[in-house]
């Protein structure tokens, strides 16, 4: 059974939840975005690790796959050469 699943009790009026940590009005409250310099260097480093994720996948395609996707295989190379930092 998942984690995620509500079980439902024998009189089905009341169910159990998983188990979380906090408050319950706290849990069902979105996490609000972080602000400020923090916000931008987290936003910052979460762009860059998706960035060098993203390269690095496109550097393992075959040339099937880049044919697919409209890229020659010199087009993905130099693409996956960029540092994540590069744009």
């Amino acid at each position: 059974m998942s984690l995620h699943t509500r079980t439902f009790v024998e009189d089905s009026s009341r169910f159990s939840e998983p188990f979380s940590v906090g408050h319950p009005a706290l849990r069902a409250q979105k996490p609000r975005p972080v602000r400020g310099w923090i916000g931008h260097a987290l936003r910052t480093i979460a762009l860059w690790a998706h960035r060098a994720t993203q390269r690095r996948d496109l550097a393992e395609l075959d040339e099937a796959l880049l044919r697919d996707i409209g890229k020659t295989p010199e087009e993905a190379r130099r693409e996956s050469e960029k540092p994540f930092w590069v744009r």
